[in-house]
């Protein structure tokens, strides 16, 4: 049923400094989903989120084949989309928001890298572009995890509190 990876806790925090959860859903062999939660929203909030789906495919980045990139894919039927909730933002970052509808899927991962090691089966996410660094600006790793694993930050906080 596909494989999910996820940022580690506290490894990527919003202006609120409330953790930033990212994660990919490799849903199959040809379908994805780049979720990033937790960003900035309205009345200084935290539940900002955009997400990227599609088709992809994979294009080896050494001859070993350790390393992949994950890019639309551009034979694919389906279309690679940019999802956010707008009633969340306002202002510049709302803006930035419809910028990236705008773009499109294909667009917006011309500023996202996106890149596989096999060799310890995690993915580098990284914006590459002042548009994405305006939400978050350092690369993050995810690792493989499972859905009951997952993070949230609202259960975290009150396991620490």
């Amino acid at each position: 049923e596909g494989s999910l990876y996820q940022n580690d806790y506290m490894t990527l925090w919003n202006a609120n400094h409330v953790a930033i959860s990212v994660t990919l859903k490799m849903q199959d062999l040809n379908h994805f989903e780049l979720r990033i939660n937790n960003l900035n929203s309205k009345g200084n909030g935290n539940d900002g989120w955009f997400a990227v789906r599609g088709s992809f495919e994979l294009k080896p980045l050494d001859s070993e084949g350790h390393f992949f990139s994950i890019w639309p894919d551009a034979h694919g039927k389906d279309t690679v989309v940019v999802d956010f909730d707008e009633s969340l933002q306002d202002g510049a970052t709302l803006i930035l928001y419809r910028v990236m509808r705008k773009l499109g899927g294909p667009g917006l991962m011309k500023f996202l890298q996106l890149k596989v090691d096999a060799t310890k089966d995690q993915v580098l996410v990284k914006p590459q572009a002042r548009l994405l660094r305006a939400l978050w600006d350092q690369p993050v790793a995810l690792r493989l995890t499972t859905e009951e694993r997952l993070w949230k930050p609202e259960l975290r906080e009150a396991e620490e509190g």
